[in-house]
């Protein structure tokens, strides 16, 4: 179990990070992805630790690293995948808090109290000149049922602007509880609706899996669409040149949909695959995603 870094014109794997003996919590798997800031790499971990590091073509190295521990919880692992802006880097955990971290000192600079375990990466967005940061929560430690906390927040000093309480419950699938609430990543709206933001979210009310619409200025909830199953993988957009906005989604069960943006109808579904996870990526009018089923369909 660890990370690999891997040079793509070589094909050869030029680092591999494994447990990390001074790491404040022991398990050490990697659900975030690392993302580039500047001429570094952040890597965070599910061992607790933010790790900043160096790479050329033939070795990686960390040049620095974050452990925190929120007063009266134990280490916390990060779950989500960081999001950057600037020098700032942004990211949940399992102990119910978002931390802003400055990725010059490696020092926190703001808290925020989430309500729950959050493994839904945060968006940033450039807002009539304020920089503003969209976060969900799952349900998981607040027990079998609770809410959904999505958040909008001020991304440079971490003030609240609203957050929707989505009344959210655990899914039992397949013989094991599933945890509710939000896991996929937010997808900023663009083209006709730029006004909005959407996700994905698990066990609200009767239904197992719902795309939900809300608006980015007043966080009140524009429309929600009942998909068959719920979803982990992130919807994405597709946007035509007459201004139209498009979501692609998959679920657990393999379904994908093709869902107006604008009003929340599903205009295509098919059952193509087992277990959409992985979030898809556009490129031009095609979708690529992998699968829990061994398979990458485009």
């Amino acid at each position: 179990i660890g990370a690999e870094v891997f040079n793509i014109f070589t094909h050869r794997r030029i680092a591999f990070y494994g447990r990390d003996s001074k790491a404040w919590r022991r398990w050490s798997a990697y659900d975030p992805s690392a993302v580039l800031v500047g001429d570094f790499v952040i890597r965070a971990s599910e061992n607790g630790t933010l790790y900043k590091l160096t790479a050329d073509d033939t070795r990686a190295d960390v040049h620095s690293l974050l452990r925190y521990r929120r007063r009266g919880y134990p280490a916390a692992g990060m779950e989500s995948s960081p999001a950057v802006w600037q020098n700032y880097v942004y990211f949940s955990d399992n102990s119910g808090i978002l931390l802003c971290v400055n990725a010059e000192t490696m020092r926190p600079v703001w808290m925020f109290s989430t309500g729950d375990d959050s493994d839904s990466s945060p968006v940033i967005a450039e807002e009539q000149g304020r920089v503003v940061l969209y976060s969900g929560t799952a349900v998981d430690k607040q027990g079998d049922s609770g809410y959904c906390n999505f958040t909008k927040l001020d991304a440079l000093t971490g003030e609240k602007i609203w957050q929707q309480r989505i009344p959210c419950h655990k899914i039992d699938y397949a013989e094991k509880l599933r945890e509710g609430g939000m896991f996929a990543t937010p997808l900023l709206g663009r083209a006709n609706c730029s006004h909005l933001i959407f996700s994905n979210i698990c066990g609200w009310g009767n239904d197992n899996g719902t795309l939900v619409a809300i608006d980015r200025s007043s966080g009140n909830i524009v429309y929600r669409t009942r998909l068959d199953h719920y979803s982990w993988s992130s919807p994405v957009a597709l946007c035509t040149s007459q201004g139209e906005m498009f979501i692609f989604t998959g679920d657990v069960i393999g379904n994908v949909y093709l869902i107006d943006a604008l009003t929340g109808k599903i205009l295509f579904k098919r059952r193509m695959a087992w277990n959409f996870e992985s979030s898809p990526v556009v490129i031009d009018d095609c979708v690529v995603v992998g699968t829990r089923g061994k398979h990458i369909y485009k």
